[in-house]
């Protein structure tokens, strides 16, 4: 399956994944660069503004994320707490 290239909403949040169950023949692409997720570790990118993102999956396992979405002035505010 495909998710053809997108941008989200607003260029306000980061969008993390947390890996679950992978398929190495399932691909993200955020700009240039594509990744695979990986069984317990984190993908983070922007989602909005001029950041085109798109998924290909041509494996054989089914894809499970955990996604979740933080807003950047929360994680601006935390940094400048320490």
């Amino acid at each position: 399956s495909i998710i053809n290239p997108h941008r989200g909403w607003t260029r306000d949040w980061l969008r993390v994944h947390l890996g679950i169950a992978c398929d190495p023949q399932c691909r993200i692409t955020v700009g240039s660069e594509t990744r695979t997720w990986q069984e317990g570790r984190l993908l983070a990118f922007k989602d909005g503004g001029p950041y085109l993102h798109s998924v290909r999956h041509e494996g054989t396992v089914d894809r499970i994320i955990l996604s979740m979405d933080i807003r950047l002035n929360f994680l601006r505010g935390l940094l400048r707490a320490e």
